[in-house]
């Protein structure tokens, strides 16, 4: 990727854990800093920083094809195939939405959360490819907004790829990085699409599955560790 996009830490790290690490990086700035010499022999031992939480987990869902068309007979199909994923506290962390109108330009629309540096721009790789650099273009309450031209070519290395990753900046300075799966594009770009109670009742079964998780891996930390 050009340099227009600076990743500041090979760590890749979710966004609940920045402000913890933005402080410590402050902390770590002042203890390799010259020190004044103490008036008196007594010494007071510096504060302990917390330790940085973990990074929430991200679920993410399977791709899924939805069409609509508008009420007037000379209004044409738009399709739109998508993916998301989820942290397992609630928030949407990455959504990608390829979208399909009929005899239109197609665009492939990838959207990361609230507070990701505009001026860095977002990242795009489909397996070990070749990156895709992409500007925002739009910011709404739900995230801010890359679009990249849907051509054939990038329709048919989704269709045989194995993963998407999305890339960005956050407002601390520390990349942001999804790996969405891509097992079932192939399916939903080519299949039939979901109707809109399908895709209601798919996304209450998403959200019951996070559920499921989120409370396995509080239990699973709760346990005490194994005796060796």
């Amino acid at each position: 990727m050009s340099d227009r996009i600076r990743f500041a830490r090979a760590r890749r790290l979710g966004v609940g854990c920045t402000g913890a690490l933005a402080a410590l990086a402050i902390s770590s700035a002042a203890a390799q800093a010259p020190k004044a010499q103490p008036k008196s022999p007594a010494t007071v031992a510096p504060p302990e920083q917390p330790a940085p939480s973990s990074p929430p987990q991200t679920t993410y869902s399977s791709w899924t094809k939805f069409c609509e068309k508008g009420p007037q007979e000379t209004d044409k199909r738009v399709c739109f195939i998508s993916e998301y994923g989820q942290y397992e506290t609630g928030p949407t962390a990455v959504v990608a939405t390829l979208i399909e109108p009929e005899g239109s330009r197609k665009a492939f629309l990838l959207t990361l959360p609230l507070g990701v540096q505009l001026r860095e721009g977002m990242r795009v790789i489909i397996d070990q490819g070749q990156p895709i650099d992409a500007r925002y273009s739009v910011c709404r309450s739900n995230g801010c907004t890359a679009e990249i031209e849907a051509s054939g070519e990038l329709i048919e290395k989704l269709k045989s790829g194995k993963g998407l990753t999305v890339q960005g900046v956050d407002y601390a300075g520390y990349e942001l990085s999804y790996s969405l799966p891509l097992q079932t594009f192939a399916k939903a770009y080519d299949g039939a699409p979901v109707t809109a109670q399908e895709l209601e009742q798919q996304r209450k079964l998403q959200e019951d599955l996070m559920r499921r998780a989120a409370e396995a891996r509080k239990r699973t930390e709760g346990q005490p560790p194994p005796a060796r």
